[in-house]
């Protein structure tokens, strides 16, 4: 056969390479924006020319009607005023100036604007994407085709005929009271406009569902639930084609809704896919099944709370709560169900601690409010509480004032059990706080942030997190089972912490190294602090760190003024990780004092997971004090008369010459005297610190006696040395 191939000019059209199309929100039927990149190939685009955008699908109605406002700047060769044809899908795009051929150029059509992309999604390198340039508006079939663009997934109905409904969740519940069923199962439906290939998943999120973690295998796919991600993954088994489907998943495990209940199509319940051919970002189901809550709300605030008399008003201080300490518990709840008097309500605190008792009045009122956190330390006319006194109140014999007046601690069960002392009703709202004086401590592990998930009980099918705080009770209105929570205090906690230097020698320019094993996951974000108080340096400095495991910090500030290190996590960590920060030299210098388990070294970490207060560095290496073993003798055998004084210390460096020594006397009392080599009289009221023996030669490493020399208290210099 014969191929005849006839080559020849197209006029208005000039053929565009690398094209491609990029949406800043890849949510199917959503406002997003457009950016447009293609480079004219070989031909320049004239000004007189137009570029045509052919967007099947996409829709944009009233918000362009006059015309599409393009995102640019003041230097682009396009004109800001396009038009948008609805009818026919096609963005016109006029020119300011002439596009050169072989340069790659690039517009952009902001969200704002209102252009939605196609309620069925678009495939990944959707062929059906054009753009093409023309003299003229033709009827633009000499188009080229948008080689890169990205794939889009949809869970939306667009064919009510063929995908039967939205996506849809359907819980069913065993019978029984309302606060008291567990989900026996699920039924989502859902269409996919995409293909979903074996191994790719649909995942439901339930906030705060609990449950022990499953894996169901069925015929199409398996069904995985995480608790601590509050995840339902659906993994299929064999590639899906586009399809309505109906999936069921029976339940043979503990499995309960939030303890708020699912609301009537409840936009916190998402479902979203990883597939490849049009992956779908986490999207509200449209259609949930309402399930009643077992607990209308709950939280349970923690801190460091107590108040004296200063014998005018109420002097409170509020501070962090922290681990192995006790605090104030204040528990906010409002139950789902009437309670009467006598009934109990378990709160069930693991790893909690305290000694066992019983009787614990309880209030309707706490130090620290969590709705109006007040600073650390604030004055009131009255107790908070109504104590009378302070030793009332630490006594707990101040009688409770809540619906809920007493509770008893059970440290074997780590169980607090309020008694009613009076009927409550449905849907009451609860304030039980637990004063700190009552030794409720929290855990040596510290209380993680439950937001984050919840973990089972390892080897059983209880749901709920080892680290959780529950409720639990019998109420003949509605028993409840061990239902979590909703928030509490998060409190952070920290194992083998740690603080070592590079140089054991006061006064240097030491590196450092910080240890600690967190008890809390770490995220991107957090921060974490050193204080040095008695530590020095010319002025605020940073400089890089390296980490174990790396990259958790980078670079670390040191705040003269504040005597505190800070770094920010930039790498999240798991909790019981070791972490070592290295910390290298820069040009902050241990104290004259050295170091010696120093109340005035501590850490400090802000973590959404749980926060630790400044808090004592347990494990510090000891650094000498720039003089040890120091002595004072004197010749008199009482309080009166004058007397000698003989100093013997230990200097742990070189001391130069020149070096001048000040001793400070209170309480001492003579005349100032100039310098002598005897005896020596010391001046009256002797309260600061007086010019003492100057050197004449270097002071070496040993054991040093010598007599005491005074003379009148002027230029006294800053002391440098310190005490030891």
């Amino acid at each position: 056969f014969i191929l005849c191939l006839i080559v020849g000019e197209t006029v208005g059209w000039t053929p565009l390479s690398e094209t491609s199309l990029d949406y800043g929100t890849k949510r199917a039927g959503e406002a997003s924006s457009v950016t447009v990149t293609f480079t004219p190939l070989n031909e320049d685009i004239l000004k007189t020319d137009k570029m045509r955008l052919v967007l099947p699908g996409f829709t944009c109605g009233t918000p362009c009607a006059n015309g599409v406002a393009l995102n640019l700047p003041s230097d682009s060769p396009f004109a800001v005023a396009s038009t948008w044809d609805e009818a026919n899908t096609v963005l016109l795009v006029s020119l300011k100036s002439q596009l050169p051929a072989n340069a790659q150029q690039t517009f952009e059509i902001s969200s704002s604007e209102g252009l939605r992309l196609p309620r069925a999604g678009l495939r990944d390198d959707d062929l059906s994407l054009l753009l093409c340039t023309m003299a003229e508006f033709d009827t633009g079939q000499q188009c080229s085709i948008v080689v890169d663009s990205t794939a889009v997934g949809s869970f939306i109905m667009t064919d009510a005929a063929n995908q039967l409904q939205d996506t849809t969740l359907v819980f069913f519940e065993e019978s029984g009271t309302p606060a008291a069923k567990r989900l026996t199962s699920l039924q989502l439906k859902f269409y996919h406009h995409m293909t979903i290939l074996q191994n790719e998943a649909v995942t439901v999120t339930m906030p705060k569902f609990w449950g022990a973690n499953f894996v169901i295998f069925k015929t199409d796919f398996v069904a995985t639930w995480n608790n601590r991600t509050f995840e339902l993954a659906l993994t299929a088994s064999s590639d899906l084609t586009a399809s309505f489907r109906d999936w069921s998943i029976a339940l043979e495990v503990e499995f309960r809704t939030a303890a708020d209940g699912v609301e009537l199509n409840d936009a916190r319940i998402t479902v979203r896919t990883d597939a490849g051919a049009g992956p779908v970002l986490a999207t509200p189901i449209v259609s949930t099944t309402a399930v009643a809550a077992t607990l209308l709300s709950s939280r349970v605030t923690l801190a460091k709370a107590s108040c004296s008399f200063n014998g005018f008003n109420w002097d409170c201080i509020t501070a962090p709560p922290k681990a192995e300490e006790s605090v104030e518990m204040r528990i906010d709840i409002t139950l789902n169900a009437a309670m009467a008097t006598g009934e109990v309500l378990n709160f069930l605190l693991p790893s909690f601690s305290g000694t066992t008792r019983a009787g614990i009045p309880i209030y309707s009122e706490s130090i620290y409010s969590p709705d109006a956190p007040q600073a650390g330390q604030f004055l009131a006319a009255e107790h908070p509480y109504g104590c009378p006194t302070v030793a009332v109140c630490t006594a707990l014999q101040h009688p409770g004032t809540a619906k809920l007046s007493t509770a008893s601690w059970d440290l074997a069960s780590t169980t607090l059990a309020f008694t009613a002392s009076a009927n409550v009703a449905r849907g009451e709202a609860l304030v039980l706080t637990v004063p700190l004086s009552a030794g409720v401590k929290v855990p040596v592990r510290g209380l993680r942030n439950f937001t984050s998930g919840f973990e089972a009980t390892l080897g059983t099918l209880l749901s709920r997190d080892a680290w959780q705080i529950v409720v639990t009770s019998q109420m003949a209105d509605g028993p409840l089972p061990e239902v979590p929570v909703s928030t509490a205090t998060p409190v952070g906690s920290a194992a083998d912490v740690a603080l070592s230097f590079s140089l054991e020698v006061p006064e240097a320019d030491v590196a450092m190294n910080l240890t600690l094993a967190p008890r809390m996951d770490l995220t991107v974000g957090d921060s974490l602090s050193l204080y040095l108080r008695l530590f020095g340096s010319d002025g605020d400095v940073t400089a890089d760190v390296t980490t174990l495991p790396p990259g958790i910090f980078s670079r670390v500030s040191w705040s003269e003024e504040k005597k505190t290190m800070t770094l920010a996590v930039l790498k999240a960590v798991a909790r019981g990780t070791e972490v070592v920060v290295k910390i290298p030299n820069m040009g902050i210098t241990t104290p004259p004092a050295g170091v010696d388990n120093s109340p005035d070294i501590k850490f400090a970490l802000v973590a959404r997971d749980g926060a630790i207060p400044l808090t004592v560095v347990a494990n510090q290496e000891y650094v000498p004090a720039v003089l040890i073993g120091t002595s004072l003798k004197y010749s008199a055998s009482n309080g009166l008369g004058s007397s000698s004084i003989m100093v013997n210390f230990t200097a742990s460096i070189d001391i130069p010459a020149d070096t001048l020594f000040i001793y400070m006397f209170p309480g001492f009392s003579g005349e100032p005297r100039p310098w002598f080599a005897a005896s020596a009289y010391l001046p009256t009221a002797m309260t600061e610190p007086y010019r003492g023996t100057k050197f004449t030669g270097d002071v070496p490493l040993l054991g040093w006696a010598l007599g005491i020399w005074t003379t009148s208290p002027t230029g006294l210099p800053a002391p440098r040395l310190g005490s030891g």
